[in-house]
């Protein structure tokens, strides 16, 4: 039996979901890659995957040996490589996952920058504003908004993300500006659904000391949506400070209650704990943390 081809042989199957597809990928016969998947399922004395006619998916056991296949494997080619002892002799796939205006607004820069250090890994990037089962669905990393307490996770602070109240000229010369928090609820506002404030907006002063709770006639779970609306004069939006800071600076937008106070909300990286992070991973991570985000 061949270990590693098994090891290698199962580690593509469920990146592929499929004995055919993975088959293809390495180049191989779909009967030899089911041979060596079930030789290493019978060397563990553990099934890794359901199987049905249309489909398979990890067991619990298969995601739990998935980890550690692609920590070996990801150790050989590190083993490998160190000779060589530069950056670009790193490879790899690193999934990862981010909401939109932050691939759009924060990471553009630093994601090409990355590419550019280390060109033998890839980047496959899954823009979602739902929360993803990194384990479960197999990816490497995620950049998530607000405080993060999944203790499975490893999780990195990359820097503040500031709110800011805005309206376009012609709505407040429409409707005027909101004199105190408290007016917000009179005005038509645009719900952003994706972020954990929804229509509680974090927003402060003597008359809305928890903040105020708003209503409008347009919710949609994307911050550059809302942003559109906000500029065609619909109404008055909370968004973060990367998406609006040119329109204010332009005065395509103006500020809405500039002194209320307001919550600011945290960028981290998260990974899977694992007691040896994979190298590209490692090297994603830290080189990520180490730009100045903004």
């Amino acid at each position: 039996m061949n270990i590693l081809k098994g090891l290698e042989v199962f580690v593509t199957v469920a990146e592929h979901q499929g004995i055919a597809p993975a088959a293809r990928v390495l180049n191989m016969s779909t009967s030899a890659v089911s041979r060596h998947l079930q030789e290493l399922e019978n060397w563990t004395g553990q099934q890794f995957f359901r199987r049905t006619t249309r489909s398979m998916s990890l067991t619990e056991v298969g995601i739990k040996h998935l980890e550690k296949a692609n920590l070996i494997l990801e150790g050989l080619r590190d083993f490998q490589n160190v000779e060589h002892g530069d950056d670009q002799a790193m490879t790899g796939t690193i999934k990862l996952t981010a909401p939109l205006f932050v691939l759009r607004r924060i990471l553009v820069d630093p994601l090409a920058d990355f590419q550019r250090t280390f060109p033998g890994i890839k980047l496959q990037i899954l823009s979602s504003e739902r929360f993803v089962d990194l384990v479960a669905e197999g990816y490497d990393v995620a950049f998530r908004i607000g405080a993060l307490q999944d203790s499975s996770l490893k999780i990195r602070k990359l820097m503040d993300i500031q709110l800011l109240l805005v309206a376009s000229p012609e709505y407040v010369k429409l409707h005027g500006k909101p004199k105190v928090v408290a007016d917000l609820k009179h005005h038509q506002c645009l719900l952003d659904t994706a972020p954990a404030y929804r229509t509680k907006w974090p927003i402060f002063d003597q008359t809305a000391k928890r903040g105020v709770t708003v209503d409008g006639t347009i919710c949609v779970n994307n911050g550059e949506v809302i942003e559109q609306y906000a500029l065609n004069g619909i109404g008055i939006a909370l968004l973060p400070e990367a998406l609006v800071a040119d329109h204010i600076r332009e005065k395509r937008l103006v500020q809405i209650l500039p002194k209320a106070e307001r919550h600011s909300y945290g960028l981290y990286i998260a990974h899977p704990e694992m007691r040896i992070v994979p190298p590209k991973v490692r090297a994603f991570v830290d080189f990520i943390a180490d730009q100045k985000l903004k």
